[in-house]
């Protein structure tokens, strides 16, 4: 349970209640973190999916998957991770809790190339998607690729797509962009747009039903800790306990 304010001179209850908050909001933020990544998924394929799609590709995040069906509703939908056991389990949970067909893979490039919308969050520290991988058309959320050392998506494919970040100095330094400015095969000026500037409606989303579209996205601390914050503050204004 969430408690008043201590007395002004009890420094033991303030540190008390400060190391509350804190664990709180490391908990809530973990699930705030989830819940931005899935919107801003939901956000840049409202702009960049095309118009006519029935299949996708979910590797390794729920919170994507019920955006996706949220936002495209779905009709089919495809898991695969290297370990065969993990998308099983991935595909069986996600099935129950969207209701719709959602198939454990084990060859990526087969599903990949049926699929109109992909998302990838993985530690990977090499490119699973190559410009073979992809059709025509397709929508890819990167989102695994956190750290300059991890990578999802092939330069080249980067390099032969409609880039969007949701932040351009922070992708550049750690995301799948990074490795395609490392490699050469990419330049700053090449990527289209931050997603603010498409939702703000400065930069056009998709303009073409052939064009791939790649949202690089790091995830923004920030955002994470605000949006955590707003969720305590509605535990303490309602009262609510926390577990």
């Amino acid at each position: 349970m969430l408690r008043s304010d201590p007395a002004p001179d009890d420094n033991s209850a303030q540190t008390g209640r400060l190391s509350h908050f804190y664990r709180l909001l490391w908990r809530q933020s973990k699930q705030a973190q989830l819940l931005l990544i899935g919107l801003s998924l939901a956000i840049a394929m409202l702009s960049s999916v095309p118009l006519y799609f029935q299949q996708t590709l979910i590797n390794g995040l729920a919170y994507g998957s019920i955006s996706l069906h949220q936002v495209l509703a779905l009709d089919q939908a495809y898991a695969w991770d290297r370990d065969a056991r993990r998308a099983d389990r991935l595909a069986d949970e996600l099935a129950l809790d969207l209701g719709i067909e959602f198939k454990a893979v084990a060859d990526l490039a087969e599903a990949t190339r049926a699929s109109d919308v992909i998302v990838t969050c993985t530690p990977s520290h090499e490119a699973l998607l190559t410009p073979n991988h992809v059709r025509p058309g397709t929508f890819i959320a990167a989102v695994g690729a956190d750290h300059p050392e991890k990578q999802e998506i092939h330069p080249r494919l980067m390099a032969a797509s409609t880039v969007v970040v949701d932040d351009l100095e922070q992708c550049a330094t750690s995301g799948d962009l990074h490795h395609a400015l490392e490699s050469g095969d990419m330049t700053r000026d090449q990527v289209h747009s931050e997603l603010a500037e498409v939702v703000a409606g400065k930069k056009p989303g998709r303009t073409r039903d052939a064009e791939i579209t790649i949202f690089d996205s790091t995830g923004i601390a920030l955002e994470d800790a605000a949006a955590a914050v707003l969720v305590y503050e509605g535990l303490r204004i309602h009262g609510s306990s926390v577990e």
